[in-house]
């Protein structure tokens, strides 16, 4: 008898697309973590980076989405590095604050095993855009 190998995937079903765990950045699996699992991603990049969390939040005072500040004091999500980050406050929150939002507001439960699969991939890009920028690049 021939055996077959099966290689299990972890995916995940986003909207109208599925986002695979399989370190690939996709446009898919950054919007899942602009739109959806953005506090995740930040509490894994807090977790790997030691960069505070920082909260959006809208005219209602309403949490609307979660970053990370650089040491350079630029903003950073799945997107990258942004000079500034719209209704972020002076005030930076953590993990206890990330569930609260999660709970209060209905927001999509944290996914923390893609979040911390991804966040390494992220906190590279990163890394390397913080240094062409420190270079003047």
């Amino acid at each position: 008898m021939k055996s077959i190998k099966v290689k299990h995937m972890l995916s995940l079903v986003y909207g109208d697309a599925i986002v695979k765990l399989d370190g690939n950045l996709t446009p898919e699996v950054r919007r899942l973590f602009t739109s959806g699992q953005c506090h995740a991603l930040a509490a894994a990049l807090n977790e790997i980076l030691g960069w505070k969390i920082g909260v959006c939040i809208d005219a209602k005072g309403r949490e609307t989405h979660f970053v990370v500040e650089s040491p350079t004091g630029k903003f950073a999500d799945a997107n990258g590095l942004h000079d500034t980050a719209p209704g972020v406050r002076g005030e930076y929150c953590d993990w206890d604050y990330v569930l609260h939002c999660y709970r209060k507001y209905g927001f999509a439960k944290p996914n923390m095993v893609f979040a911390r699969h991804f966040a390494p991939i992220i906190a590279k890009e990163l890394e390397s855009d913080g240094v062409a920028e420190m270079r003047g690049q």
